[in-house]
C-alpha cells in the first residue's frame, strides 16, 4: 500500500525547486480523508496557499514533492484567517450609523449594551466544515491531552488517514505510531482518540524511513 507521510513543517518541492513548507493538513472530518495541503512561503511576509492532495507525487522523510512548477503556484487560492466581530444573538436586526452607533427599532443603543461576538473566517477552503491539522494539534482522550500531532499518514490512493505520528512527553519526547482505528473524531483544533493514556504509551515507536534503511545496512 502506497502512503504519503505528511510531516508538518517539512519542505514542499515543486518540479523546479522549493515552493514553501507544509503548514497544515486539511481533513474532511466525516470521511477522515485529506483533501488539501496548506503551504506557507516567505519569511517576513508569509503567504499561504491551498493545494489539492491530487498534485502530490511522493513524500520522503525530508520533503513533499508536487507535480507542478513554481510558475503554477499563483493558480491556487490563497489561505487567510480573517477575524471579525458581529452583533450577538438578539441584535441581528440592528443597523449602524455612520459614526458606528448601533440602532435597533429606531433607537440608539448605549455602547455598553451592544454585545459583540468574535468569529474567524477561513478564506481559501472549499468548505467551512473542513478541519485543519497543524504541527502541535492536541491529541485528546477522556483523561485530557496526551500528546501533539507531528505527522499525518495517508493512503495515497484513497486519501484516507491511516495513522498519526504523535509526539508525547516533554523532557525526552517520543514519537508514537497511532493507528487510525483509535481516532474517534477530528475536531476543531484537536483530535480525539478512544484510548487511555496507558494504552497510548504502548504504541510502537516511529522510526523514520532513513533510520530504518541505516539499521538494515
Amino acid at each position: 500500500m502506497n502512503h504519503f507521510d505528511f510531516n508538518i513543517g517539512t519542505q514542499v518541492h515543486c518540479q523546479d525547486g522549493n515552493c514553501g513548507r507544509l503548514a497544515k493538513v486539511v481533513v474532511n472530518p466525516d470521511t477522515q480523508q485529506v483533501t488539501d495541503l496548506i503551504v506557507e512561503a516567505g519569511f517576513l511576509l508569509k503567504r499561504a496557499r491551498v493545494f489539492p492532495i491530487t498534485i502530490v507525487e511522493t513524500t520522503t522523510a525530508d520533503g513533499i514533492y508536487f507535480s507542478i512548477k513554481s510558475d503554477d503556484l499563483g493558480n491556487y487560492p490563497e489561505y487567510r484567517e480573517v477575524e471579525y466581530e458581529r452583533p450577538a444573538s438578539g441584535a441581528e436586526g440592528a443597523t449602524f450609523t455612520a459614526s458606528g452607533a448601533m440602532l435597533q427599532g429606531g433607537m440608539v443603543l448605549p455602547e455598553q449594551s451592544v454585545s459583540l461576538v468574535r468569529e474567524k473566517v477561513r478564506e481559501g477552503l472549499s468548505s467551512e466544515d473542513l478541519r485543519l491539522v497543524a504541527q502541535g494539534t492536541p491529541l485528546k482522550n477522556q483523561e485530557g491531552v496526551f500528546g501533539k500531532v507531528d505527522h499525518v499518514i495517508v493512503d495515497a490512493d484513497s486519501t484516507e488517514i491511516t495513522g498519526l505520528i504523535v509526539r508525547h512527553g516533554f523532557v525526552f519526547p517520543e514519537l508514537l505510531n497511532l493507528p487510525v482505528s483509535l481516532i474517534e473524531h477530528v475536531g476543531e483544533n484537536y483530535i480525539f482518540v478512544a484510548a487511555t493514556n496507558e494504552e497510548l504509551k504502548q504504541l510502537p515507536r516511529y522510526t523514520p524511513v532513513e533510520e530504518k534503511e541505516n539499521m538494515l545496512e
